[in-house]
């Protein structure tokens, strides 16, 4: 195995990862054991920039969250109020992509979205209460990175340049299409500090993934 084919391998798994915790800050129930595990990931993390500053941010939030009593119960509020499908008010559309692009829930984007899983052999998390569920699409985006990973990891570069390209194409064609202007307006309604620096985290990781995946450098070829 060549020293190339690792460190391709390595950084679409690191990048899985990212997009993995993104969709767990979203899609956990604020519980102490989860916020234990957040905690200690994040501690130990060796993030660099351009996202160091956002994710120390989160653990600065995370960590006085937990100071004041009753701090997950407060979080857990405000994760109902912002992340799940209920309790939205006029000024807070849900937290999936049909409704914040104003788009009819089973309309084209919807079965664009379910269309991209099914190819990927993705299954989206029911209990989110829509496909198209900002967790949903975080954790696809994982899933994708995970996927050119293990490519990589295989020796099959063209799996994996497949693999990207989807992940290009879901990026650009759904994820950035709303999801930096919806945590906008998250980080704007938050009531807890946690939960507006995770929206931060979250926009600013979208607005930047295209950079890291640039459709004009062609991907290094791995050996055999």
């Amino acid at each position: 195995m060549s020293e190339i084919k690792v460190q391709n391998g390595d950084e679409a798994l690191k990048r899985a990862a990212l997009w993995a915790l993104l969709a767990r800050v979203v899609i956990e129930r604020p519980t102490p054991p989860w916020l234990d595990e957040l905690e200690a990931e994040l501690s130990s993390s060796d993030a660099t920039p351009p996202l160091s500053s956002q994710l120390g941010n989160l653990l600065a939030a995370l960590r006085k969250s937990r100071r004041h009593p009753g701090g997950a119960t407060v979080l857990a509020v405000d994760r109902t109020r912002l992340l799940s499908m209920v309790m939205h008010g006029e000024t807070l559309t849900p937290p999936c992509e049909s409704a914040a692009l104003g788009a009819a829930p089973g309309g084209d984007r919807v079965l664009d979205v379910l269309r991209s899983y099914r190819e990927a052999g993705y299954e989206a998390m029911a209990a989110l209460g829509a496909p198209d569920h900002l967790g949903n699409e975080l954790r696809f985006v994982s899933h994708l990175c995970r996927l050119e990973g293990e490519a990589l990891a295989g020796g099959d570069a063209a799996a994996a340049q497949r693999w990207r390209a989807q992940q290009l194409r879901f990026l650009s064609r759904h994820v950035q299409a709303w999801v930096p202007a919806h945590c906008e307006q998250l980080a704007a309604k938050a009531a807890t500090g946690y939960y507006a620096a995770a929206a931060v985290l979250i926009g600013r990781a979208c607005k930047l993934a295209l950079d890291e995946l640039d459709p004009f450098t062609p991907m290094i070829q791995v050996a055999a």
